[in-house]
């Protein structure tokens, strides 16, 4: 049985990318992936698509093994597929950040302690074992959800820590990276593949240093977090003209820290972030950042009122915007930890257990961009097709979450499939046999 033929039609915006055989791997690969209620492993991913029944399942494990497919025009295309969300005009919102995936082993490829943030406090901080993923989504907002951003992943790069145990076999030569030298990378991609469209990256404070904001490609801007201490100055005055290089700032300004202990000049801004509305106290200053390279920001400190968080101050390279757009731009980042979430907990992004490198490299991506396309297919079509279960008990919630995106691209596929059988009679075994082992696998 195949997913919905909308859906196909998506997918076929790969076909270029791979040779006819990978594609039909793909579309085995896409259909078990959606219908798996279990651990997504690469064999019951294809148990649950039909795999089996077709070739060895050997071939599967070569599709992310060894297949001549790159990873990184799969994400071209399918950032070209989301790019038709947002108008020519509009300036396209971009979100950065990273994850860990938690793995067992010693020797898989990439494996290393990281941090982790979901087991981690202020007073104590965890490590566990795994990969650690630097991703870039697309910042979307649909009809089916009005009020609500949608972080569709596209781009990824596997982290690999300069400490590698040496219980590990792998002697692959790598040059370590950061995580922003990564994400830089994924940006000039990016402005590779579409030199004339705006972009505006979000990211916290880990991706709004100098590795990043300095080496921003062209038609790119960012917002981020900036210490209360960062140095700024203004613009230097004329040169004298006389000898030695002409300055690169002039005099120094108050550092955000040094702006939020003037008393004076608050000003008062209502704001619903977060699914919350809230009124904060915000500054704002314009200045060259030394560690942007003195590139020009615009400096916004905040300020609770209640006194329940300490002061903050962002920062953004897009010089004419109010303290609102600041904040309310920087809280569209929370929606690819939403994505993270939806991809780990309801499919999968942490089951596969490959081992070898371009295998570890593919197939959690794999995982992501099935996701991206899954969300863009509710968005174009799916979101006709849905219907709310009735929940007396949840009476409050108005929009689709992604286990409902799910159910119904499940549920379409069903109906399209057993709608095509032309005339039901005792000869349908096959049929009735294929219906009986769906429900088995999906219920």
């Amino acid at each position: 049985m195949n997913l919905v033929s909308s859906f196909e039609a998506l997918l076929a915006g790969f076909l270029p990318l791979l040779t006819a055989p990978s594609f039909e791997n793909l579309k085995v690969i896409a259909r078990g992936w959606v219908f798996c209620l279990e651990r997504r492993t690469v064999t019951r991913v294809l148990q649950v698509g039909g795999g089996i029944y077709q070739k060895h399942h050997s071939a599967f494990h070569r599709f992310f093994s060894r297949a001549q497919w790159c990873i990184d025009e799969l994400s071209r295309v399918l950032l070209g597929m989301l790019l038709r969300f947002v108008p020519e005009s509009e300036t396209v919102y971009l979100s950065v950040d990273d994850t860990l995936c938690r793995k067992r082993g010693l020797h898989v490829f990439g494996t290393c302690m990281h941090h982790d943030p979901l087991l981690s406090c202020r007073k104590f901080a965890v490590v566990n074992w795994g990969h650690n993923w630097v991703v870039v989504g697309v910042n979307l907002r649909f009809s089916f959800a009005p009020g609500i951003t949608w972080c569709l992943p596209f781009a990824f790069r596997l982290y690999i820590s300069r400490t590698r145990p040496k219980s590990q076999r792998w002697r692959e030569e790598h040059v370590h990276r950061t995580r922003p030298e990564l994400a830089v990378e994924i940006l000039q991609n990016v402005s590779r593949w579409f030199p004339d469209r705006d972009f505006h990256v979000i990211g916290d404070s880990a991706y709004g240093g100098k590795s990043v904001s300095k080496q921003l490609p062209a038609r790119f801007h960012l917002t981020s977090r900036v210490h209360m201490r960062a140095e700024l100055y203004s613009a230097p005055g004329p040169s004298a003209g006389g000898r030695g290089r002409p300055r690169k700032r002039g005099d120094r300004l108050p550092t955000p820290e040094e702006m939020a202990g003037i008393r004076t000049g608050w000003k008062s801004v209502r704001l619903t972030i977060y699914g919350k509305k809230k009124e904060v106290l915000t500054k704002q200053a314009t200045g060259l950042w030394r560690a942007a390279g003195y590139r020009r920001v615009c400096v916004t400190v905040v300020r609770d009122p209640a006194k329940k968080t300490p002061d903050q101050a962002f920062f953004t390279t897009v010089l004419e915007t109010t303290p609102e757009q600041v904040l309310e731009r920087y809280a569209q980042r929370w929606s690819i930890e939403v994505a993270f979430q939806n991809t780990k907990s309801h499919f999968g992004f942490e089951d596969p257990q490959s081992r070898k490198r371009k295998a570890v490299e593919r197939t959690a991506p794999l995982a992501m961009v099935l996701y991206s396309l899954v969300v863009a297919w509710f968005a174009q079509v799916g979101f006709k097709k849905y219907k709310a279960i009735d929940r007396p008990w949840y009476t409050r919630k108005s929009t689709p979450a992604f286990v409902d995106i799910l159910i119904t691209i499940r549920k379409e596929s069903l109906r399209e499939h057993f709608l095509n059988v032309c005339e039901w009679t005792p000869e349908n075994r096959k049929t009735l046999r294929l219906f009986t082992e769906v429900l088995r696998l999906t219920g």
